[in-house]
């Protein structure tokens, strides 16, 4: 099986396994996981309310990019990174992109 698609399925399998973790009884949230296999972006998202208003977030952001998974949003303590390893994805095709400073626009 082609590497990128091996990754597109394990990070597929990934977000859906977390988008089926419910949330307590006591929030009016759901968890939605994104698989957009076209461009290559995968989100998991908790969309919902709670008594503070409309919840519409994104938890989890993983790109695959020239053969890599970056992982470019992580909103929760999940080692997500580790788990992906675990799953098939080589460590040397993992990037975390969570700490990389945002480019700054010129005028």
């Amino acid at each position: 099986m082609d590497r990128i698609i091996q990754y597109r399925d394990i990070v597929a399998a990934y977000l859906r396994e977390q988008a089926a973790i419910p949330y307590p009884s006591t929030v009016n949230l759901t968890s939605v996981a994104v698989i957009d296999r076209e461009n290559d972006n995968y989100l998991l998202l908790t969309i919902g309310s709670d008594k503070t208003g409309r919840i519409h977030s994104t938890d989890i952001h993983l790109a695959i990019e020239q053969a890599k998974v970056r992982l470019l949003v992580a909103e929760t303590d999940w080692e997500i990174l580790k788990y992906l390893a675990e799953r098939g994805i080589d460590r040397a095709d993992l990037v975390d992109a969570t700490q990389t400073p945002e480019p700054t626009l010129s005028r």
